[in-house]
């Protein structure tokens, strides 16, 4: 069993033998008592008796220990530098004791014994490396090396990770010169046990070295280990389930921080940085909170989880919120009012580390920025900045007290020559901050500086500055209430305020045309300029009201017009500006969970829409939204169906009927049909199209056509025991990040089921199916598939697999019960709890009933569904996928077996319940 588990550590202090008893919950006297025993009874501690006993004391001793640590934490969760720093000192005492004991079997005069790294520092999580440095002062002797040895073997033996070394001081220092991760670690080297006079040595010469070397290019190279840490663990310090240690804004960045100061500025405690000058009393007062906070956090994850787990994943936040006691505030949960703290310390952080750095820089001791672009451009700087040292600055220190735009300005200015902000500065704009209120925010020029940098080709960047300074978040304090906010759920890979500010990225990428894959929304984006401003502020402003009792698009769009008015927009561009945030998730749903090739869905869409310029402007807002979303939630496959929604719906708007569209679509399908089909004869090409209904032709695209009109041919061809293969093709399809699988058979009751049961069981997911019944009674479904990391399915054993499965249940005619298996990634054991719902709509389409259902995703799901159908003979003509996160939503356009719509009230009602008894199961 894990020695960090919560049940081992109650069960090792609980379950001692007789003779270790007294030694749980311990005392370092205690401890000595026990261990001398030991050494008075069994002699040589080398004995395997011994040796035994001691790992047993030790084992016992530690674990009770981190139970008395981990209580602590409990009762007094913001102290987490004292959980931290009790568990340090439970080391201490097990190390120096150890030391002693075997000291006095193998004497060894010449080694000591120390402590690096963060046990240096006297800060241990329950599951942190303990790393020692064994410094000894020549030759070894072979009594050093088998203490050595046997203080390694018991350390093992109860269960420590260790971290060592065994170097002479020269080779420790000559180790630091070429290594800055040595350098690091013997920054905040602690004596243990041992020589103590080989530590002053050591230190004595570490710091002389430091001192003549200087600090620049350490401070340089920390910065740059930071810069790629962060690249490797996301490089936003936003993620929703962040690295408490690794990520952006966590431990290591405040570890960072305290490395370049010390370096600096040699002090004893993270206390003396006020003393030096290096963070004023009330910065180094948010340091140590951030502190605290964030090593609670990591010594309670380990403590949950019993192991060295840093990922503060889903069901660790539920876990934390609750066990800390946090409560749900406005429409907020109380998980979220928990991470909403995490990503306040985690910028918080980030600010104090770019304080720091300015003022490292000012004493001389960190080495500067690449200055301005042109020292030129210090003619063209307005009234109350200037160029010092290459870098902006303000000229006065009443700069935003004279003139409160110069809170915007600063950023504009800083964009548009490319510069750094002079330390100073950063320090002024920090201790300014106050005056960013409300007569600010109605002063027409602050806003005008506002919109000018919501619509700069870096608008992102600017207001991701903005943002990281605090000033955006006071200057619109609508959005100011979504900062460090996050949205529990799998879905959203970042917080409210770093999607949006990722949506504008995403757009302004459009307008440049950088995306290949994007070729309409890139066009329809560098077209017109036309309601620029508009569209930027929706992007901006789509997800601001996240986190309140009212839904979050109705109030969302009061908040754009309201935002609006402010900037100075027309009254028809709020107007505008609100109907997209108020509608921004529509084209998205329609696309995702809609039959389009049904009319009365473009029909309805349609005029929802009202004109061709708000779907312009809505195709690009949705685009800008799922792009932003995260890694891997965008694909080819929904921009097929966003790309294919817009054409119909553009059809429409500009006066066409959907009914002639789809029949003029129709027609020019069957003559490209023909077209690539020439070598076929007339009749047999007329027999084939007239199988189809109307909705076949622009359900799918020409190259699917022709694919289907030769399978077809190809199984007819064929002696009908061989006819089911020919009649089956499992098709990568890359660009859709899908593959398809095209099944082509004789339509019986419980053909989709079946279907959908052979995927679970080969644990692929199904993103889309379509059913298509011939009027010759043949049934053509078209799944996409998907593995369950998202990607397309691809490996040839696990298609031929699933074809196999697939030939075997459809030639038995079996409806699939055999079930099970996985058809969706659910990792981890899941911390959401949702409950099932189901809608059932006659009006959404003109000859089917469109049955909607949403609930928590779970391994076979769309299957057990399919089954629930089918034993209720109902006939699924489509199925629509859509899995955001954790939260699943099936749409099924259905008809009753007699070909009709579900119109009985008892029969709706029985539908309903049973599909909830799934859902909530």
């Amino acid at each position: 069993m894990d020695a960090l588990s919560p049940l081992s550590l109650r069960e090792t202090s609980a379950a001692v033998p007789p003779v270790l008893a007294k030694t749980a919950g311990a005392t370092r006297q205690d401890l000595r008592r026990a261990l001398h025993d030991i050494r008075e009874r069994l002699g040589d501690i080398a004995s395997e008796e011994a040796r035994r006993e001691a790992i047993e004391i030790l084992r016992a001793h530690r674990a009770a220990g981190l139970e008395s640590a981990w209580e602590g934490l409990r009762r007094h969760p913001a102290r987490g530098c004292a959980c931290a720093a009790a568990i340090s000192a439970l080391h201490d005492d097990m190390l120096r004791e150890l030391y002693s004991l075997l000291s006095r079997s193998t004497p060894a005069p010449g080694l000591c014994l120390a402590a690096v790294g963060g046990y240096g520092r006297g800060m241990l999580a329950p599951g942190s490396d303990v790393d020692l440095l064994f410094l000894h002062a020549g030759e070894m002797a072979p009594q050093e090396e088998a203490l050595v040895s046997s203080l390694l073997r018991i350390l093992w033996d109860v269960g420590l990770t260790v971290g060592h070394s065994t170097r002479t001081a020269a080779a420790c220092l000559r180790a630091a010169a070429e290594d800055t991760s040595i350098r690091t670690a013997l920054l905040e080297a602690r004596f243990l046990a041992g020589d103590r006079g080989l530590f002053r040595e050591l230190e004595t010469r570490f710091q002389a070295r430091a001192g003549a070397s200087g600090c620049a290019n350490f401070i340089d190279a920390k910065l740059s280990e930071r810069d790629e840490r962060h690249r490797r663990f996301g490089a936003s310090r936003y993620l929703v389930e962040p690295n408490i240690k690794e990520s952006k804004g966590g431990l290591r960045d405040l570890d960072a921080l305290f490395w370049m100061a010390k370096y600096a500025c040699p002090m004893q405690r993270p206390g003396d940085m006020t003393r030096l000058g290096l963070l004023t009393p009330a910065e180094y007062a948010q340091l140590r909170a951030s502190w605290n906070f964030l090593w609670a956090v990591r010594c309670e994850l380990h403590f949950w989880t019993g192991r060295a787990e840093n990922r503060l994943f889903f069901d660790a936040q539920l876990h934390i919120a609750q066990a800390w006691g946090y409560r749900s505030k406005g429409g907020l949960r109380a998980v979220e009012c928990f991470m909403k703290r995490y990503f306040t310390m985690a910028r918080r952080n980030g600010h104090l580390t770019r304080i720091l750095c300015a003022r490292l820089e000012e004493q001389g001791k960190k080495r500067p920025p690449k200055p301005l672009r042109s020292a030129a451009a210090d003619a063209s700087l307005p009234a109350g900045f200037m160029v010092e040292s290459g870098r902006l600055n303000a000229s006065s220190a009443d700069v935003f007290a004279r003139d409160g735009c110069n809170f915007l300005r600063v950023f504009l200015l800083r964009a548009a020559h490319r510069a750094v902000l002079h330390p100073r500065l950063v320090t002024l704009l920090s201790r300014e901050l106050p005056r960013v209120d409300a007569a600010l925010r109605r002063n027409p020029e602050a806003n005008r500086l506002f919109l000018e940098c919501l619509l700069a080709t870096d608008a992102a960047a600017i207001l991701r500055e903005m943002n990281e300074m605090g000033v955006l978040g006071r200057f619109i304090p609508e959005f100011g209430r979504v900062v460090g906010q996050m949205q529990f759920g799998m879905y959203h890979h970042y917080t409210v305020d770093e999607h949006s500010l990722r949506a504008l990225e995403e757009l302004r990428l459009l307008e440049r045309g950088d995306s290949q894959e994007l070729p309409l929304a890139s066009s329809l984006a560098q077209s017109r300029q036309r309601n620029r401003a508009v569209l930027s502020l929706a992007v901006f402003l789509h997800d601001v009201a996240k986190g309140r009792r009212e839904d979050h698009s109705v109030a969302g769009a009061r908040l754009a017009r309201k935002i609006a008015a402010r900037l100075s927009l027309s009254r028809a561009e709020a107007e505008t500006a609100a109907w997209l945030v108020r509608n921004h998730l529509l084209m998205s749903d329609v696309a995702q969970k809609r039959d389009i090739q049904d009319a009365q869905t473009i029909e309805d869409f349609a005029a929802e829409v009202g004109s061709p310029e708000r779907l312009r402007l809505l195709l690009l807002l949705t685009v800008a939204d799922i792009r932003a979303v995260g890694p891997g939630v965008w694909n080819g496959w929904k921009g097929s169906l966003l790309r294919r929604l817009y054409h119909a719906a553009s059809a429409r708007l500009t006066g066409h009927s959907v009914s002639e569209s789809l029949r003029e679509s129709a027609r020019h399908a069957q003559e490209t049909l023909a077209q690539r089909l020439r070598h076929w004869s007339p009749a047999r090409l007329e027999k084939h199209m007239e199988r189809f209904p109307p909705e076949y032709w622009s359900a799918f695209d020409a190259t699917e056509q022709e694919r289907h009109a030769l399978m077809l041919a190809r199984a007819e061809e064929m002696p009908p025991a061989e006819r089911l293969d020919a009649c089956l093709q499992i098709t990568p399809d890359a660009f859709r990040s899908a593959t398809e699988m095209l099944c082509w058979q004789r339509n019986r009751p419980g053909l989709f089921a079946a279907i959908t049961g052979v995927c679970a069981r080969a644990n692929v997911s199904i993103v889309s199916a379509r059913i298509l019944t011939t009027r010759d009674g043949m049934a053509l479904e078209s799944l996409r598939l998907r593995e369950e990391d998202g990607g397309a399915l691809l490996d040839s054993h696990r298609i031929a697999s699933l074809r196999a499965d697939l030939i075997e249940t459809l030639s038995a005619k079996g409806t699939g019960r055999r079930g099970g298996g996985r058809s969706r990634s659910l990792r981890r054991r899941n911390p959401f709890a949702l409950r099932g719902e189901v809608w059932l709509d006659n009006k959404a389409s003109r000859q089917r009933s469109v049955l909607e259902v949403s609930g928590l995703d779970r391994p076979g799901l769309l299957h057990r569904l399919a089954r629930v159908l089918f034993s209720l003979g109902v006939e699924v003509n489509s199925a629509h996928v859509a899995t955001f996160g954790e939260r699943v939503c099936d749409v099924f356009y259905v008809r009753e077996r007699d070909g009709g719509k579900i119109k009985d009230e008892t029969r709706q009602r029985q539908v309903r319940e049973d599909l909830l008894r799934v859902l909530n199961s």
